[in-house]
């Protein structure tokens, strides 16, 4: 299933730290007006890209989900992996390709 994504949560760039605040903004103003409305935020990235500099990435992940929990008790915004998505959309057609496999 091909899931659209909003937003790709790109790698810490220090020569573009200048631009961290509005690269968190734009994400974190995105998955409110997602939750707010009903509608789903798909925020993905790579797991890799998160190595190079540890630190400076996990904090602004950090920032992420803080935001997160707040839309999860304001708005009841949950976060699902992938397959539970695709489940929720199409719950028959995963139950039979589960059973075929």
């Amino acid at each position: 299933m091909n899931i659209p994504s909003s937003r790709l949560l790109r790698r810490y760039i220090p020569a573009l730290k200048w631009l961290e605040g509005l690269r968190l903004r734009r994400i974190l103003s995105s998955m409110t007006n997602a939750a707010s409305s009903g509608r789903v935020f798909h925020l993905w990235m790579h797991p890799e890209e998160l190595a190079e500099y540890p630190q400076p990435n996990l904090d602004f992940l950090e920032g992420v989900l803080s935001h997160f929990a707040r839309l999860r008790r304001r708005y009841g915004m949950e976060s699902l992996n992938m397959a539970e998505y695709a489940e929720r959309l199409h719950p028959a057609r995963l139950t039979l390709a589960r059973m075929a496999s």
